[in-house]
């Protein structure tokens, strides 16, 4: 019976792979959990008109406006006030 055995050339070689392989099923996972929502403003308010996120998620809000200028004062943001131009986006 003969024994195989890898020479350490290619051992070293396959370890940067695997090292890369769970830094990027990290960086997959941490992307994944941002919740996104698209707010349309519009004459008569915001639709959705309320949005429910459990505390401490990360949060992308994009909203848009079809009809008219509309200011937004996202505070929890650090932000005091964002104008959105008719047919214009802003993302936070």
């Amino acid at each position: 019976m003969t024994r195989t055995f890898y020479r350490p050339q290619y051992q070293l070689l396959i370890l940067p792979f695997i090292i890369m392989m769970f830094l990027f099923t990290e960086n997959v996972s941490a992307q994944s959990q941002i919740a996104e929502f698209n707010i349309v403003a519009t004459v008569k308010g915001f639709i959705p008109d309320v949005i429910e996120v459990p505390q401490g998620s990360e949060v992308r809000l994009i909203f848009t406006t079809p009809d008219t200028e509309h200011s937004v004062t996202p505070s929890a943001f650090g932000v005091e006030k964002i104008m959105i131009l008719p047919g214009g986006e802003m993302v936070l």
